[in-house]
């Protein structure tokens, strides 16, 4: 399993030292796709030092994808494009796979990350599996964002997505409230190889409060916050 977190590489805030990561069990970062040479030089950095990058393909990004100064790991097609706030059509969100799908086939692929959850994702993701159809081939695995859920709630999501489309299943967001006395028992569902619940990939969302609070592990300041020590004490992240 990849365990990584989200980051925003045109920030100082945004863009943790790489090495940091690594020593304290993270294996891979995901970043918006941003033709801009900060973006670029970090993400090359983090490859060197051991860290798979994962690149999300928006209309922010402008497509940029890759040059030859940085190509990802992997990439996610667009984001999210269940929620009201990025919504587009099933029709509309395979349309846009099925192009960088065929433009790019040599990349591993992440659909995008469906944040409905429940029946709805799995519903959107159907009628968007049917509008691709034999246009270009499905993706490596399919994304989620189990917000607002406990572990046993998030399990049933991952369960439910595999049961359908037997594909691999991944979280490239998630969070947890530390208040919830859920953290640990969140992170040994996700790294449970016998269970297989997003083993290519998990990313938490996200690295700091600058980047959208109040979802960071550290604050505007850079300071940890509780989530920083809970997540990274998991006894699961041993086997990472």
């Amino acid at each position: 399993m990849t365990f990584a977190v989200n980051v925003d590489p045109r920030s100082d805030l945004g863009a943790p030292d790489p090495e940091m990561l690594f020593n304290v069990k993270f294996r891979g970062i995901r970043h918006t796709s941003f033709n801009i040479d900060r973006v670029k030089e970090y993400g090359s950095t983090c490859q060197r030092t051991g860290l798979k990058t994962l690149a999300i393909i928006t209309g922010e990004s402008g497509g940029f994808v890759w040059d030859d100064t940085y190509t990802p790991d992997i990439i996610q097609i667009g984001n999210e494009p269940d929620a009201q706030s990025t919504y587009m059509t099933p029709t509309a969100y395979a349309d846009m796979y099925v192009l960088f799908r065929t433009v790019y086939p040599d990349f591993k692929v992440f659909g995008a990350g469906l944040a409905s959850g429940g029946e709805n994702a799995l519903n959107y993701w159907r009628e968007v599996t049917q509008r691709i159809m034999h246009r270009a081939p499905l993706p490596d695995a399919i994304a989620i964002h189990p917000y607002v859920k406990n572990h046993i709630e998030a399990a049933a999501d991952f369960d439910m997505m595999w049961n359908e489309f037997q594909i691999p299943i991944i979280a490239t967001e998630w969070y947890v409230d530390p208040q919830t006395n859920d953290m640990w028992d969140f992170v040994c569902m996700l790294n449970n190889p016998e269970d297989g619940r997003s083993t290519l990939w998990n990313s938490w969302f996200c690295w700091t409060d600058a980047m959208e609070g109040p979802f960071g592990l550290v604050d505007k300041e850079g300071i940890p916050k509780p989530e920083h020590d809970s997540l990274l004490s998991a006894p699961c992240l041993n086997e990472v």
